[in-house]
């Protein structure tokens, strides 16, 4: 059996965990139904499924990012006042790879026009929001949702891997994912950004990559978050390497809640 060890696919801390979940789940998904995946010496090991090459071929130019998207909070693009750099580029977009992902959005942007929302929901209308986001949502962004939000009741919950529906206080997974994909993927063509294979051979293999982009990256590496002491000044800057936080999103996927007595 072919087995192929991941050095930039660590344990600890949860960004790096999430991360090779989300590189198993996608590779057994979308190329590799055999695929297997183990923990040695505090790598990751894919087994049964493609060699380096090919892993790099599907990534860069195979893979298709699962539609993340959350209507419902504020931030998450959808409304005027959000940042528009992630949304906007992937619906004007033409790539066939990320054809779902339009989909979702215009399914997101006409489930709040029915609903006349055209703000950050209040409780109530949030609460109505979700129960239709869930019913009629198209099937491929399903395993976001469930995994980001439990209907119970009147009142939904919020596995806490995921925050508060996709959200750590006022950072938004789903719209940092789109702003994540654009720095990857040209969202005309689907094409790899200059950026992209060499962010993948960091991300994935642990070879060093100096450029990294200004980014959040939550509660999953605390050590990224910047801050005072975070670098050689007073303080640093969050710099993250877009795949990082892609594949952590999608490994979090994995992990679909569900509500029972």
């Amino acid at each position: 059996m072919n087995r192929m060890s991941l050095p930039g696919c660590t344990p600890v801390p949860l960004a790096g965990w999430l991360k090779a979940v989300g590189v198993l789940r996608l590779v057994a998904e979308q190329a590799a139904p055999q695929a297997r995946g183990c923990w040695r010496q505090g790598r990751f090991e894919l087994c049964g499924a493609l060699d380096a090459e090919g892993l790099r071929r599907f990534f860069l130019h195979d893979y298709r990012p699962t539609p993340v998207v959350a209507p419902w909070n504020g931030g998450s693009g959808f409304f005027p006042k959000d940042n528009q750099g992630g949304i906007a580029p992937i619906s004007e977009g033409q790539a066939p790879r990320l054809a779902p992902y339009r989909q979702a959005i215009e399914f997101g942007r006409s489930l709040l026009a029915r609903l006349n929302i055209s703000a950050k929901p209040d409780t109530r209308q949030k609460a109505e929001l979700l129960r239709r986001f869930r019913a009629e949502a198209p099937e491929p962004v399903l395993d976001w949702f469930n995994a980001a939000v439990m209907l119970s009741g009147d009142d939904p919950r919020y596995p806490p891997l995921l925050g508060t529906g996709g959200n750590d206080g006022r950072l938004d997974f789903t719209n940092n994912f789109m702003q994540r994909l654009v720095d990857l993927f040209d969202p005309a063509t689907g094409d790899p950004t200059p950026d992209a294979a060499g962010w993948l051979e960091e991300a994935l293999f642990g070879v060093p990559e100096p450029t990294r982009i200004k980014g959040a990256i939550g509660q999953f590496s605390p050590g990224d978050a910047g801050g005072p002491n975070a670098s050689t000044g007073f303080e640093g800057s969050s710099l993250i390497n877009p795949w990082d936080f892609v594949l952590m999103i999608e490994g979090a996927m994995a992990f679909a809640a569900a509500v029972s007595r």
